[in-house]
């Protein structure tokens, strides 16, 4: 993929939504930003609680994924920011930080790399130490970002701007305010946009009052503009507009704010050995296919090792595992994707469309009548979302209990995490050295990593502590030494599970050792023999794969990880080869003892 794809413009938003606790309200608002086109939105008081610092939550709408970063609302329900962020986007995503409870930082790979900041800031009538505290964190947490990325802050900042400040502070301030007079959040907002370096973005685009205010209050005549999307002054020019919409409807007293802006973001490059998944089942089941696969791998092999004039062990084993990789990807391909339903019907698709057409008539045509419509429409929307979870989960359970009478282990277990909304999601990358300063490279992360996993793995034990010699056993246990035989190559293969995650020979799977033929199987024992009386083996066998596991915990440490080691399926083989021979002397002592 290179560098990845480049994009030139994206709109980011803010929306202060007043909550996402009732059933359909994160739908609507995934809903109405994909209809308008809307990448990234900031997002104050989900209200959703957790105890985690950072959580992630997926939607599926059209078998697209969107991803929400957030924090945790307060322990009284209160409160809450995130970040929405569509299907392209998500490709950028690096990782976020919860800063305080009203502020959390996401960062987005790019050339240079992109910071948003989404805050919530206390309102006007807060406490001196409250407010002063808040902008304490956003000073510290701005300039912690290198000068040279794009820093955007977003949210809901509670922060009337006047004209009297463009005109004390027209670097910062536009022209075009939407106050007269600044209150006080606006004073400390604009203190901090001086110490910061930080524009503000709405006041230098000249619209209309209808379409610059973003708070109605409750009375339904006062209008304020009191969210804001701020950008370092080094990137104020890549702002192309922003303005206040009535697109995204969730009954909030508060409008979505958009800012469309052009920016270069980049892709991470990809591995060039990535991993494919391919689609085993059509090996297993089909007979026909499986003769083909037997006689395609041989002939690609027997082409390589005519090719390739030294045949050590490591050419041999290398010319295997190619010759399965290259008829697997020709005859089987990779899994298909099963299209992911949405949840919400489309009667209640329906039904949000005309609620939205109802609220819009009656702002545009206020009268008894038309509120009445608008309200009686929202109760129906309301109760067709209850009723479309009901049917998803009762279908949802009704699959997990057919996956747990069929003994489908992974299906339930992914059932189950589907059901509960718990998704595994975690950034390595955020990893910090043991005394909690930031790593600043890959080089220094895998240094990090591999020092922690070294001490894991070689931990000193008591057992023997004195170094003293083992004696020698008094008489030879009638163990097996003769050649491996393609019996024991068969039995070794069966005693393999079928769907285990292969080694760094991604290739070589239980299925295609079980159902590949046999002329895989009897290479592999050729393979195995020469191993077996040389002692020595290819490079595959004597390297793993250690996948970091999260256990609770700070996941910016690596002592709150686990790993799992992912060994080559062909050295579990030949392993297991050993393990079936020593084992029945070995048990009859073991057992006696």
């Amino acid at each position: 993929m290179g560098s990845g794809k480049h994009l030139r413009a994206i709109t980011i938003s803010i929306y202060n939504v007043r909550t996402l606790k009732q059933t359909g309200k994160l739908h609507q608002l995934v809903y109405g930003c994909s209809k308008n086109n809307i990448d990234l939105v900031a997002i104050q008081e989900h209200r959703w609680q957790t105890t985690e610092q950072i959580n992630t939550c997926y939607t599926i709408l059209n078998d697209q994924t969107w991803r929400f970063e957030y924090s945790s609302a307060t322990s009284d329900g209160h409160g809450g920011i995130g970040l929405l962020i569509n299907p392209r986007m998500s490709a950028f995503f690096n990782s976020s930080e919860k800063v305080s409870n009203r502020i959390m930082m996401v960062h987005f790979n790019g050339n240079p790399a992109t910071t948003i900041i989404i805050a919530y800031a206390p309102t006007e009538d807060k406490s001196d130490i409250e407010k002063d505290t808040f902008y304490n964190n956003l000073q510290q947490c701005t300039l912690d970002v290198p000068p040279h990325n794009v820093l955007i802050l977003a949210g809901d900042l509670n922060a009337r701007i006047g004209t009297d400040s463009h005109t004390t502070n027209p670097r910062t301030i536009g022209k075009y305010t939407y106050h007269q007079l600044t209150d006080d959040n606006g004073n400390r907002l604009i203190n901090y946009c001086e110490t910061c370096n930080m524009r503000s973005t709405q006041t230098r685009f000249p619209h209309p009052k209808s379409r610059s205010w973003t708070w109605l209050h409750p009375n339904g005549k006062s209008k304020a503009q009191i969210d804001h999307i701020l950008i370092n002054g080094k990137w104020l020019n890549s702002i192309r507009n922003v303005r206040a919409y009535n697109t995204v409807e969730l009954n909030s007293d508060h409008r979505i704010v958009s800012a469309k802006l052009s920016i270069s973001l980049r892709a991470p490059k990809q591995n060039k050995n990535k991993r494919i998944k391919f689609d085993w089942n059509k090996l297993k089941t089909n007979s026909v296919l499986q003769a083909q696969f037997n006689i395609e791998v041989q002939n690609r092999y027997e082409i390589l090792q005519n090719i390739n004039t030294d045949h050590d062990i490591q050419t041999k084993y290398d010319n295997f595992i190619t010759s399965i990789q290259d008829t697997t990807v020709k005859l089987i391909g990779k899994t298909t994707r099963k299209k992911r339903k949405n949840w919400a019907s489309t009667t209640t698709i329906d039904l949000l469309e005309k609620r939205n057409s109802a609220k819009s008539k009656f702002k545009q045509q206020p009268s008894r009548e038309n509120k009445k419509h608008w309200h009686i429409l929202n109760k129906q929307l309301d109760e067709s979302y209850n009723n479309d979870k009901i049917n998803f989960l009762e279908d949802k359970l009704e699959q997990l209990k057919q996956a747990m009478v069929s003994n489908h282990l992974r299906t339930t277990w992914s059932l189950i995490d589907e059901i509960s909304g718990k998704r595994t999601s975690y950034n390595t990358s955020k990893i910090k050295r043991k005394d909690g300063t930031k790593i600043n490279s890959t080089n220094e992360l895998m240094h990090e990593w591999k020092a922690y996993f070294e001490e894991l793995l070689n931990a000193k034990t008591n057992i023997n502590p004195n170094n003293q010699a083992i004696p020698p056993a008094p008489e030879d246990l009638p163990i097996n030494q003769g050649p491996i035989t393609i019996n024991e190559v068969e039995q070794a293969i069966n005693q393999l599970k079928d769907g285990k995650s292969p080694g760094i020979d991604h290739s070589i799977t239980p299925e295609v050792l079980k159902y590949g033929g046999r002329w895989i199987m009897n290479q592999l024992c050729s393979i195995c023999n020469e191993i077996y009386n040389n002692q020595q083996t290819p490079k595959q066998f004597n390297t793993n794969i250690i996948i970091p596991i999260p256990k609770k915990g700070d996941k910016t440490l690596t002592t709150n990880y686990r790993g799992i080691s992912l060994m080559s399926v062909a050295a579990k083989t030949y392993n297991r080869i050993l393990l079936n021979r020593i084992r029945e002397p070995l048990d009859s002592i073991l057992r006696v003892n």
